[in-house]
């Protein structure tokens, strides 16, 4: 709910269980667009985590990339 309401550290919240895979099955274009409406409310990791992680990014088999940065660092 506070996601919902516009809450930027609720949207991060959600956007790193998406991309993670964490509770949730792994779905980057919902990671992104909660991510993207966390920088919108002002959230500076959700921006940092949008300039750094490759959401799109494929190799010739079709899987996916691994992150550039660490979602959760050591």
């Amino acid at each position: 709910r506070a996601a919902d309401q516009r809450d930027a550290q609720a949207q991060l919240n959600l956007g790193i269980l998406f991309y993670k895979g964490d509770g949730v099955p792994v779905d980057h274009a919902q990671a992104r667009a909660w991510l993207v409406l966390a920088a919108d409310n002002g959230n500076a990791r959700a921006k940092d985590l949008l300039h750094a992680l490759e959401f799109w990014a494929r190799p010739r088999d079709g899987l996916p990339v691994a992150p550039t940065v660490l979602i959760d660092p050591p």
